[in-house]
């Protein structure tokens, strides 16, 4: 069934932390250019 793909796909990205840190280091890049657009008004 597509869960049983979904439970693999979980547990690649669960193995590969390095992505995750990815993403989350992209998010904070964001709210920070967020946060001096808010300063530049």
């Amino acid at each position: 069934m597509g869960i049983s793909g979904q439970g693999s796909f979980n547990r690649k990205r669960r193995r590969d932390p390095a992505g995750v840190l990815k993403a989350e280091r992209e998010r904070e890049r964001e709210r920070e250019r967020e946060r001096e657009r808010e300063r530049e008004r």
